[in-house]
């Protein structure tokens, strides 16, 4: 997704390719995990530092990351501040420890710019195939959606994407209604069953 340069894409190609990645990692069984990492106070950083520096500070980020991904995980810039890194084979259990690496590589040290020093942090969201979703779009949007939760949690949060237990549905609903009219009804009586005391 990137190469030696400093490559930013749009979201619609970001799908693709994760789609394309998703249709040959699924049919073996083997995970894709998506995180999304934003950069703090970056409108403040660009005020504060003005344009150059703000590009000088997102390729410093781009490389930090770069330099602890696995070889075959994947890095794409995809808007003025996310980054979207995608990992196969990275079981749930081992998620936030692979975030957390990230997260220490962009702030292990301030960034030197020609207008300054700035001590750059991240936060990341992260969502696991297949255990969340089999469906790229649907990925990407969780880990998204978990980086917007990261955002409103202390520097350097990481959030994971859980699965959301299914609403009761309207057969639930209707079946629960029919079994308390029949019981209201006196269609059908409760079976009850003697306990009996050991002794």
């Amino acid at each position: 997704l990137t190469g030696p340069s400093f490559v930013v894409t749009d979201r619609a190609t970001l799908l693709q390719r994760l789609d394309e990645l998703m249709a040959d990692q699924m049919p073996a069984q083997r995970s894709v995990v998506v995180l999304t990492a934003a950069i703090d106070d970056l409108t403040e950083i660009n005020a504060d530092f003005g344009h150059e520096a703000t590009d000088v500070i997102l390729f410093a980020v781009q490389e930090r990351l770069r330099g602890v991904m696995r070889r075959r995980d994947r890095l794409v810039r995809y808007s003025s501040n996310r980054f979207a890194i995608i990992m196969t084979g990275c079981p749930s259990d081992r998620i936030e420890i692979a975030a957390r690496r990230f997260v220490r590589a962009v702030s292990r040290e301030a960034i030197e710019t020609r207008h300054g020093i700035a001590l750059v942090r991240i936060r990341i969201g992260a969502a696991h195939a297949p255990d969340l979703t089999r469906q790229s779009s649907e990925l990407l949007s969780a880990a998204e959606g978990a980086l917007n939760d990261a955002r409103r949690g202390p520097i350097e949060t990481v959030t994971i994407a859980r699965a959301v237990a299914a609403a009761p549905t309207g057969s639930d609903h209707q079946q629960d209604h029919d079994a308390l009219a029949a019981l209201n009804g006196r269609r059908v009586g409760l079976a009850l069953q003697p306990v009996v005391r050991a002794r």
